[in-house]
């Protein structure tokens, strides 16, 4: 940073308020102090995903410095996930991802929910100042338009991102793929299509041709998207929305077992991200691939211990598709599937013990089990306590 900007850059710090969630006090303490060395004033410190999140719903947080490993319980992807369903953070927040891990699964996961950077560990002040300081600038920069966002008034939010382009050509790249995706939500393609296309004229960039193809989808020119998106995937392997949204182009073309292995490899690739899982395992279940549906309703089974999106429905369509895969299958694997979603459907009682249509769902798959394994009496007990 040059002085003008290290100075700009303390003054932003002590303007905002920060959040350091990590498990580890000394951790805490220590980016407290770095955070204070660089101006910052209000700064929060919690140990555990679950005060994080409470803190984040009392309270406005411009930074939140949030560690990936936080012991037993959620992690760092989690908090992210929560926080971004419950809109508890401002457009113009900032939220870190701190690790001392880079493991690409841990990398493919976080990225699926957008933080604004990593920082990763050790981390000194020069580097925290740094990072921290040019994501500050270009927030400052950016606030009008942010604010606009967060009111949810696009038109004016296209206007500032209009008027600020030839003011702010540093920050040129964040405008246009705003301004996209503005006129996307708008419904106005042609727009959206231009802009995408003007960015695409002057150098191929990925979200640019993401967005062209999403824009050719909803005018319906599945083939040309399609090939697009099979380019895109092709020059980055590892660009997971292009994955979602030529699953989304094959189903619309009625190809849904192409879909299916689309969605396939993405999990391979990304295998933490449980919205996926779950679409993966409909699409199978549709395409009547009851082996594909059953382990991916168990990766969403499993990722959703934690998560804000676990849901009971999933249980219930676990059991359901090891009941298909056990039925009449007498020998030891089916026997193992039925076992295995018996204890499943008792795992959701206990998690979903609230809900009585929860239970009547699950006695109903519980019938159904037993009656396929030829325990025809024990399918007749429930059916009887289910009638009456």
């Amino acid at each position: 940073m040059t002085d003008s900007s290290q100075t700009a850059g303390t003054n932003l710090f002590a303007k905002l308020s920060f959040l350091v969630v990590d498990d580890f006090e000394n951790f805490r303490l220590s980016m407290r102090q770095m955070l204070r060395s660089c101006g910052a004033d209000r700064i929060e410190l919690v140990a555990h995903a679950t005060p994080a999140i409470q803190y984040c719903t009392y309270n406005h947080v411009d930074v939140v410095l949030c560690d990936y490993n936080l012991g037993e319980g959620k992690n760092g992807q989690h908090v992210l996930e929560e926080l971004r369903h419950k809109k508890l953070l401002k457009r113009s927040s900032l939220f870190l991802m701190v690790t001392a891990e880079t493991s690409k699964e841990m990398v493919m996961g976080a990225r699926e929910y957008q933080p604004d950077s990593y920082l990763t560990k050790p981390i000194n002040r020069a580097m925290l100042e740094k990072r921290l300081g040019a994501l500050l600038l270009q927030r400052s920069a950016l606030l009008p338009i942010y604010r606009e966002l967060d009111r949810e008034n696009l038109p004016e939010a296209i206007t500032l991102c209009l008027q600020m382009l030839p003011k702010q050509p540093r920050y040129k790249t964040w405008l246009m793929k705003t301004l996209g995706d503005l006129y996307f939500q708008l419904g106005d393609l042609s727009h959206a299509l231009k802009t995408y296309d003007d960015v695409l004229a002057q150098r191929e960039i990925s979200w640019a041709r993401l967005g062209r193809c999403r824009v050719l989808l909803a005018n319906h020119q599945y083939d040309e998207a399609v090939e697009g998106l099979k380019l895109l995937i092709e020059k980055h392997p590892d660009y997971m929305e292009a994955y979602d949204l030529l699953a989304e182009g094959l189903q619309k073309q009625g190809r849904s077992a192409q879909a299916q292995q689309v969605l396939e490899k993405a999990a391979e690739h990304s295998p933490n991200a449980l919205l996926r899982q779950k679409h993966l395992a409909e699409l199978a279940g549709a395409n009547q691939d009851i082996d594909t549906a059953s382990q991916a309703w168990r990766q969403t089974v499993s990722l959703g211990t934690y998560s804000i999106h676990d849901n009971a429905e999933h249980y219930l369509s676990l059991a359901q598709s090891l009941s298909d895969l056990s039925e009449g299958d007498l020998d030891e694997e089916g026997a193992a599937r039925s076992s295995e979603a018996l204890s499943v459907l008792t795992k959701m009682e206990k998690r979903f013990d609230n809900d009585e249509t929860i239970g009547l769902k699950s006695r109903i798959v519980q019938c159904r089990l037993h009656a396929g394994q030829g325990r025809h009496r024990e399918a007749e007990k429930i059916l009887t306590a289910v009638s009456s």
